[in-house]
């Protein structure tokens, strides 16, 4: 039996049942996969059902606010995606509907090669092969591909081979979809030797044959992690606190925050995944902040400003928040100013802070590290 005729019988007793499986809508596909870029399915379930609720057609997606839209993504991560989800949502519509085919999806924003033939395959029946890092580690190790798929080569050599498999299934969006899950439940990213016992293609898998399950894909040399130290102050003034939404062109780009102090960087110091996940765990392993207020101030020329004014609160000492290349490690204070110290806010207003009740706010888009501030305000009552 070939390759293409075992896993589709294999997914027609096992595939998952999802929200977004067999529906042909190509806006719902879209946002399920902008989703699901880097997110576990678990935890994109409830962020897609809350979208297609809020949004149900890309019409409305196109005529949303962008803070609104910021809002509903908050926690979710790699921020670019709604960023580009919205893009693509008012390009669909300015131009009359999505495209059908492969080649003009990947000219929406943010759409790449593997998020467009997913659209194709499945909201289009077209014939293409999504090749997403499930397929290219089922393929590596069923087939012993060693081309590295960090490099262009090794990508279309996995296109081509992922190409003629498709071809044999009446369904592409099936293959697809089976390829996605034979990849997220059975050859799994640290598979073991009791799971390889029992996968149908035991038999005929090159890497189980060569021991070389770890192996593959190949990935190319692992990108460091940079450590990223940091303090975020709320400045209070009874219920209202100051934020300001996110310029630049970073992660946070178009989220809110309060003011954040950065302390140091260490670019000399590129740590490996391994070793920076495991300081994510062991506290004290990372940075050295400044404990006193005075040294905050000292950092922000904007805190100046308020001087010896208000309460100062330290909420928590060296949080740590993983990203994928990046470890923050974070201090996370409060200052409260009475109503007649308000005005030494000043500076802070001048460089775009904005006064935001509490229940305001709560109605914003905030990055992961800024909602744990707000838990610990909440848990410290301040």
């Amino acid at each position: 039996m070939s390759f293409t005729l075992r896993l589709l019988s294999w997914y027609a007793l096992n595939g998952r049942t999802l929200p977004w499986r067999d529906v042909a809508d190509p806006y719902r596909v879209h946002l399920s996969e902008a989703i699901l870029q880097q997110t576990r399915v678990e935890q994109g379930r409830g962020y897609y059902l809350a979208f297609v609720e809020r949004f149900p057609t890309v019409e409305a997606l196109a005529a949303a606010d962008d803070d609104e839209v910021m809002a509903l993504w908050a926690g979710l991560g790699y921020y670019s995606r709604a960023r580009n989800l919205l893009a693509a949502a008012r390009a669909v519509v300015a131009r009359g509907g999505y495209p059908s085919d492969a080649e003009g999806l990947a000219r929406l924003p943010g759409v790449g090669a593997y998020t467009a033939a997913a659209i194709a395959s499945f909201a289009f029946g077209q014939r293409v092969a999504a090749v997403d890092g499930n397929a290219y580690r089922v393929l590596a190790r069923v087939f012993g591909l060693s081309a590295s798929v960090a490099t262009a080569a090794g990508r279309r050599e996995f296109a081509q081979l992922a190409a003629h498999l498709v071809a044999e299934a009446q369904s592409a969006s099936r293959f697809n979809s089976a390829m996605m899950d034979f990849g997220a439940t059975v050859c799994v990213p640290c598979v073991g030797a009791e799971r390889c016992v029992v996968c149908p293609m035991a038999d005929v898998c090159v890497a189980r044959a060569e021991g070389r399950q770890a192996e593959l894909p190949v990935r190319g040399r692992a990108v460091g992690v940079r450590v990223r130290r940091m303090a975020l102050v709320v400045v209070r003034c009874g219920d209202e606190v100051l934020m300001r939404r996110r310029a630049g062109d970073d992660i946070w780009r178009g989220l809110y925050e309060p003011v954040v102090v950065e302390l140091s960087a260490d670019p000399a110091r590129a740590l490996d995944e391994k070793t920076a996940r495991k300081q994510v765990e062991e506290a004290g392993a990372a940075a050295e902040l400044p404990a006193t207020p005075s040294a905050l101030m000292e950092a922000c020329a904007a805190l100046r400003g308020l001087g010896g004014a208000g309460r100062w609160t330290l909420l928590r000492r060296g949080v740590r928040h993983a990203l994928t290349h990046r470890l923050l490690v974070a201090d996370f204070w409060s200052v409260c100013l009475s109503p007649a110290c308000k005005g030494v806010a000043e500076a802070l207003l001048a460089e775009g802070y904005a006064w935001k009740s509490s229940a305001a706010r709560r109605g914003l888009g905030v990055p992961r590290l800024v909602a744990l501030l707000m838990e610990a305000e909440e848990a410290e009552g301040a």
